[in-house]
């Protein structure tokens, strides 16, 4: 079994997938994942302050310490989770815009 922190992942499933291709046809191909970004992580490397100014600017009631923990927990995917919400209500279970 294989596993380890986020960060290693891809060359832990690259090893696993190359032990494996011998026996499994679909796995001919050449992977490419080694060239996509992460969910999320579809911003430069060293964007994580502007993507937390674009969070605080589009959810001006969350606090800058939280935006900051969602910019590296979510990266882009924290736009999706927050949505369309405008107040910390909104993002209260059962709300109806969360």
């Amino acid at each position: 079994m294989f596993g380890g922190k986020i960060t290693t992942y891809r060359h832990l499933a690259a090893a696993a997938v190359d032990k494996l291709r011998p026996w499994l046809p679909v796995l001919a191909t050449a992977s490419t994942t080694d060239n996509r970004p992460l969910p999320g992580g579809d911003f430069p490397i060293d964007g994580v302050p502007a993507l937390q100014q674009r969070l605080q600017a589009r959810y001006p009631f969350i606090d800058p310490a939280t935006i900051a923990r969602l910019a590296r927990q979510y990266g882009t995917r924290a736009f999706a989770w927050l949505g369309e919400a405008r107040t910390a209500q909104d993002l209260e279970q059962g709300s109806a815009t969360a």
